[in-house]
């Protein structure tokens, strides 16, 4: 007897057209590129979104404005990512994957929090190298959209 869950998510994981992460990007259609631009757009706006807004609290706080390079890169990035949703072209995916490398970077200068253990610092490196390898996805989809079947 097999779990009725276990359908519903083998099933959303597998669909073709709601999760198409296993197709090669000149072989999606505009629906799936569009779904897979906007899930992206939503992760990284969601992420961003959440650090600006605890910067800008602490900025209003402390009235310390050491971050407001930082919040001017953040709101750039959701501007860029709503432009990409908008018109999938390859100059915002390259800003808007941006965001990863200049992470890393921060991480290599600055280094990681004194309180992160090794396993810690090997996660966070991983997730970020994977979501930086995933951009080169994203990548080839701004540049094969128009090339794509309706």
């Amino acid at each position: 007897m097999s779990s009725s869950w276990f359908n519903f998510v083998k099933k959303y994981i597998w669909d073709n057209e709601s999760t198409p992460y296993h197709i090669h990007p000149q072989r999606l259609s505009r629906e799936q590129a569009n779904k897979e631009v906007y899930f992206y757009s939503m992760f990284e706006g969601t992420l961003v979104g959440i650090v600006l807004i605890s910067m800008m609290a602490h900025t209003y706080l402390t009235q310390d404005t050491s971050n407001l390079l930082y919040l001017g890169y953040g709101v750039s990035l959701l501007i860029s990512l709503f432009y990409l949703v908008r018109n999938k072209q390859i100059w915002f995916a390259i800003y808007s994957s941006s965001l990863p490398l200049i992470i890393l970077i921060i991480f290599n200068f600055k280094g990681f929090h004194p309180g992160n253990t090794g396993l810690d610092k090997l996660l966070l490196s991983g997730f970020l190298t994977l979501w930086l390898i995933y951009c080169y996805r994203l990548f080839n989809i701004c540049k094969f959209y128009k090339k794509l079947k309706h």
